[in-house]
C-alpha cells in the first residue's frame, strides 16, 4: 500500500486515500503509513454495504477508523450509514484530534432527485462533517449535472460530489472545476465504476486549464 501510494505521488496525485478495508491483517501500523507519504491522506475502512470489502466485524471497522484518527491523517472519510451511536463517537473523536471528517453517502443504483441530493448534503453537515462527499450512479448523461450542480451551490468548497459509472467519468473530471474541493482517480485498477487513471485525469484536467487561461485572456 505504501509502494502504491508513492507511486500515485509520482503520478502527479495531490492527495491519496488509503483504503484500509482492503487489508487483510486486523493489526495495521497506520502511523508509519501516514508518515511516509509526502501528500495529504485520506484515510477510509469503507463498509461493505457501500463498496467496501473489510473481512472483520463492524465493531472492528470502527475500532480500526479509531486508531487511524488518533494517528493523525488529513481526513477520515466515514459511511453516513455508520450506526448512530458508533458515528457520533467517531465525529466527536474527529474534532477532539483535530482530524478532518468526510461524511459520505453513496446511491450504486441511480441518481436521485435534486430535492433528495440536496437534502441530504444539509444532513450531513447536521451530523457534524467538515466536508460532505456524494456519489451517485449516472444512468443517463444528465444526471451528471445534479451532482456538479451540487457541488456549485450545496456548501460550496465542502461538497465533493459526482457520478459514477462509464457516463459518470465527466462529473469525475469537472466537479474541482464547479467547488469540489477534490476528486478520485485510480492508480492501476479502478475501486469504483467509472474511475480514470491519475495520469488520464491529470493530463485532461491540464488541458482544460489551459482551454479557460486561453479563452480568459482579452482578445
Amino acid at each position: 500500500m505504501l509502494e502504491k501510494a508513492r507511486r500515485a505521488c509520482d503520478a502527479g496525485a495531490d492527495l491519496v486515500e488509503l483504503r484500509l478495508d482492503y487489508l487483510k491483517r486486523r493489526r495495521v501500523r497506520v502511523g508509519r503509513l501516514l508518515s511516509d507519504i509526502g501528500v495529504p491522506v485520506i484515510v477510509t475502512v469503507r463498509r461493505r454495504g457501500e463498496g467496501g470489502v473489510f473481512p472483520f466485524s463492524e465493531g472492528e471497522r470502527v475500532k480500526l477508523i479509531e486508531k487511524c484518527v488518533l494517528s493523525g491523517p488529513d481526513f477520515v472519510d466515514v459511511e453516513a450509514s455508520t450506526d448512530p451511536a458508533l458515528l457520533g463517537r467517531l465525529v466527536s473523536l474527529c474534532k477532539e484530534v483535530g482530524v478532518t471528517l468526510i461524511l459520505s453517502y453513496h446511491d450504486f443504483e441511480a441518481t436521485p432527485t435534486w430535492s433528495f441530493l440536496a437534502r441530504k448534503v444539509d444532513i450531513l453537515f447536521s451530523l457534524g462533517c467538515d466536508v460532505a462527499k456524494i456519489v451517485t450512479l449516472a444512468r443517463r448523461i444528465t444526471d451528471n449535472l445534479l451532482l456538479l450542480k451540487l457541488a456549485s451551490t450545496k456548501r460550496r468548497g465542502r461538497t465533493v460530489s459526482f457520478c459514477m459509472g462509464r457516463l459518470g467519468a465527466v462529473s469525475r473530471i469537472l466537479c474541482p472545476l464547479f467547488g469540489s474541493p477534490f476528486t478520485y482517480a485510480s492508480l492501476d485498477d479502478p475501486v469504483a465504476p467509472g474511475q480514470i487513471s491519475v495520469d488520464v485525469m491529470r493530463r485532461i484536467q491540464e488541458e482544460i486549464g489551459s482551454l479557460l487561461n486561453d479563452a480568459a485572456r482579452p482578445p
